[in-house]
């Protein structure tokens, strides 16, 4: 049995209205062949206007997730015209010294982040890929980016795709204006880092409503069937949110597995739509969850005060309160049924129940995220739990008439009245004018680190939470000593499951189902190379010794439609 992971955005910093004086930034990209007609890489032209200072800054790609600060590694041939001086303080950033508002020209290419195509493990680095037939890269990855004397997320930018007509091109920058083409909206920094491209002859694109899906790879699933439920997730968040309708962009891409066992659905939210890398065994109920997440990152954080300067201590806020509403939005929506929706839940109740980090501090989580997969997990289920306790607290206080779904709605309003606060700063203040102190909370479960406790009834009338106690979850070997050894079992211990199934010290992972939410009462699967070279399968239930007592969401029956929680 798979488990997957969803991992959110990081968003950029929450903009306001753009400069519409200032001289605009002029991007272009165009595809690098060789002589068979196969990407080698991309080529990337900026224009631009000298700072009135005599000095502009110039951040060469500086990449995003598990590789953030290091896109600058696959730049080359960097030229940059009309400068009299430039200074490197740094490999990723340059200093253009040039008369005040002189045009300025840069052009560089940007090679693969990998010579094939994406393991399951490289997805979180978040390099270029630019395979032989077909390209798929994040702005962050792409894009450098002036700094001159505004706000250069608000600095306007326009964007032209100059690749051949017979290439197959998607890219929510192709919504704003070109220097070559009008689009429906003036565009900004803002948006061609959080952007996304994707090329080639193998590019499928499918449509329905005001969705493109531009998909490379074979899944178990057509394009249009992923398109059709991408627009339904999406129209049912505009709707609780009340916007209108506007172009979106889905891009997918292969994530190769080591094996059948191996599931991941991986997710980043874009400027204009989200992209995602997911292994080819993925259903399109995985996808649902995947699209649900990254579609409510259009509005969180962005449009609920932005990420902020510490932007990974709200964490539990971007991704956690994210989670909580993407589950609420399915349900609410049909696309998921009610169990559908108790086992995401357990998922995440016994992921945090069972997690070695669970009652570590917020901001140690927060220095850990790219570093620890538990760490990383720890701010999506622990904001979770806090949306739910704290809309059941709401209900509770208002007798039904008073929800989560208010306070998260006026503070998209309060935010664009104080857009300096970032979101997970201003949620408290506004949480106070609703009647709801949250310091307490804050203190104890995140500046603390202690264990949340959901009341039975914390999810609604059509479901409850009980007390479980199971087996701790434990594999049976030594994980440190294995991985260092190259993935050779080490430190078996006799007493374990894994013993009893057949696992032996010596024998080589090959691959393994994947274990996320490290749930001892679910089958694990590993496969093994022996010495002689043969290969097995085995499975057991990675029961240890100890008890734990867990938390598990129940559906109970009840009158009425259980959608509306």
């Amino acid at each position: 049995m798979t488990a997957l992971v969803a991992a959110g955005c990081l968003a950029l910093p929450r903009i306001g209205a753009t400069a519409p004086n200032q001289t605009p930034v002029d991007y272009s990209l165009a595809p690098v062949l060789d002589a068979d007609g196969r990407f080698t890489a991309l080529s990337v032209t900026i224009t631009f206007r000298a700072s009135t200072t005599g000095a502009t800054q110039f951040e060469l790609p500086s990449g995003y997730g598990g590789g953030s600060g290091e896109g600058w590694r696959n730049v080359r041939d960097l030229r940059i015209d009309g400068a009299t001086s430039i200074d490197a303080p740094d490999p990723g950033h340059r200093v253009i010294h040039a008369k005040s508002g002189a045009r300025l020209t840069a052009a560089y290419t940007v090679v693969p982040g990998f010579n094939h195509d994406p393991l399951i493990d490289e997805a979180r680095l978040y390099r270029p890929i630019i395979r032989p037939g077909w390209f798929h890269v994040g702005g962050a990855s792409l894009f450098a980016r002036p700094y001159a004397d505004a706000d250069e997320n608000n600095t306007p930018a326009r964007f032209d795709w100059l690749g051949q007509t017979d290439l197959t091109f998607a890219s929510d920058l192709e919504t704003i204006d070109g220097k070559e083409h009008q689009g429906t909206r003036q565009g900004t920094l803002h948006d061609v880092q959080t952007s996304i491209v994707i090329g080639g002859k193998d590019v499928q694109i499918a449509r329905s409503g005001p969705v493109r899906f531009a998909i490379v790879g074979a899944f178990s699933f057509r394009p249009q069937q992923a398109t059709e439920l991408a627009e339904r997730i999406l129209s049912s968040q505009r709707a609780f949110w009340g916007d209108p309708s506007a172009p979106f962009l889905v891009t997918m891409s292969p994530l190769v597995a080591p094996s059948a066992f191996s599931k991941t659905v991986q997710g980043n939210g874009r400027s204009a739509g989200f992209t995602t890398q997911v292994t080819p065994n993925t259903t399109l109920e995985d996808l649902a969850v995947l699209f649900a997440h990254e579609n409510f990152h259009t509005w969180n954080p962005g449009q609920l005060g932005g990420q902020g300067p510490q932007g990974s201590l709200g964490l539990w806020f971007s991704e956690g309160f994210t989670d909580f509403y993407a589950r609420r939005l399915l349900l609410r929506s049909g696309v998921i049924s009610p169990q559908r929706f108790v086992d995401l839940w357990n998922d995440a109740l016994i992921g945090y129940a069972m997690s070695p980090v669970r009652n570590m501090p917020n901001a140690q989580s927060a220095e850990r995220f790219w570093k620890d997969p538990y760490a990383q997990r720890l701010p999506y289920q622990r904001g979770a739990l806090l949306a739910a306790l704290w809309d059941a607290r709401l209900r509770a206080q208002s007798h039904d008439k008073i929800m989560l779904d208010d306070l998260i709605r006026a503070q998209r309003e309060a935010a664009a009245e104080s857009p300096e606060v970032p979101a997970f700063r201003l949620f408290p203040q506004v949480a106070a004018k609703f009647g709801l102190d949250v310091s307490n909370d804050l203190a104890r479960y995140l500046d603390e680190g202690q264990s949340i406790d959901l009341p039975y009834d914390a999810i609604g009338s059509c479901f409850r939470l009980v007390q479980r106690e199971q087996a701790v979850y434990d594999r049976g070997w030594d994980q440190q000593a294995t991985s260092a050894a190259g993935g050779v079992i080490t430190g078996l211990r006799e007493d374990s499951p894994a013993w009893r199934a057949g696992v032996r010290n010596g024998m080589r992972v090959l691959a393994r189902s994947f274990d996320h939410s490290n749930d001892s009462t679910v089958d694990f699967t590993i496969r093994v190379s022996s010495a002689d070279g043969s290969e097995r399968d085995f499975h057991f239930k990675p029961e240890g010794k100890d008890r734990l007592t867990t938390q598990r969401m129940e559906l109970r029956p009840v009158d009425g439609d259980c959608a509306s929680h």
